[in-house]
């Protein structure tokens, strides 16, 4: 009878180790890239906003498109707002849906993937842009084409830029992974001061805005990276998307981004 050869358990183990080591070495070099495939789909939705801006554009004899801004018993809006209404008036407010609809067809544009939205819910979310009992909706990015909040300079911050991105026709910057740091309507209410963004970065967690607002359960699928940081030193460290007017998107370091005279709103430090 043939003595037939079989791994011995030491030989399995050495093997399984083998196996283990490997996958322990591949995984976050996998991680990674994933990570980069989906910040290339974030500035190529970007870059579709700006073609859209660009349609419009040409549409409409060179304007731009009206902003989304509003503006309720001093309450401005921020420009991360895909629509902007109260109850179904409209408050100097709209709906990026009834102006650039046309030129995009799925919510998704509005939403970077780093953020880990579903995709079934992009689409809830597009639709309801074009319902009037919706009050607010959020996006992923600034929208910033013809936004005029903060034209005089603050006098608590002198030293800082306007939080006025178009400059009256100069600026070229229209939109941008968003940055915010302790902003009253997008932080927790529980005495935190924290950082915001799309993008996620060591030490940030993901949360929903049914999760960081008070009455916000219209949108509990928008998600956003959030860290507690008391100081407001240890601002986020990751890549970030800006699209300009001319096509191009960049690729912006979070630590270049430029706090605005309103102390709570970041952009890049080229807006031109």
């Amino acid at each position: 009878m043939k003595n037939e050869k079989a791994f011995t358990l030491i030989e399995l183990l050495v093997v399984i180790s083998i196996i283990a080591l490997l996958v322990s070495i591949l995984m976050p070099a996998l991680s990674k890239a994933r990570q980069n495939a989906k910040f290339l789909i974030c500035k190529t939705r970007q870059r579709s906003i700006v073609q859209a801006v660009n349609l419009y554009q040409a549409d409409y004899n060179g304007k731009l498109p009206p902003s989304t801004q509003g503006n309720n018993s001093g309450w401005w809006t921020i420009p991360m707002r895909l629509k902007y209404y109260y109850g179904s008036t409209g408050a100097n407010g709209g709906s990026v849906t009834d102006i650039l609809g046309k030129y995009m067809e799925t919510g998704e544009y509005f939403d970077c993937p780093l953020a880990k939205h579903n995709p079934d819910w992009q689409n809830q979310y597009y639709t309801a842009m074009r319902d009037d009992n919706v009050d607010f909706l959020n996006c992923s990015y600034y929208l910033l084409w013809n936004w005029k909040r903060c034209i005089n300079k603050n006098p608590n911050f002198p030293d800082r830029p306007n939080f006025n991105p178009t400059g009256r026709g100069k600026d070229k910057l229209m939109t941008c992974d968003f940055l915010i740091y302790n902003e009253s309507y997008n932080n927790n209410y529980n005495k935190g001061k924290f950082w915001i963004s799309p993008h996620p970065w060591k030490g940030a967690s993901s949360m929903t805005f049914a999760d960081a607002m008070a009455n916000a359960t219209l949108n509990q699928g928008f998600k956003f990276w959030m860290e507690d940081d008391q100081t407001g030193q240890n601002r986020p460290d990751m890549k970030m998307a800006a699209g300009y007017l001319d096509g191009r998107v960049d690729t912006v370091d979070s630590l270049k981004y430029e706090l605005m005279s309103d102390g709570f709103h970041y952009l890049p430090d080229v807006r031109r």
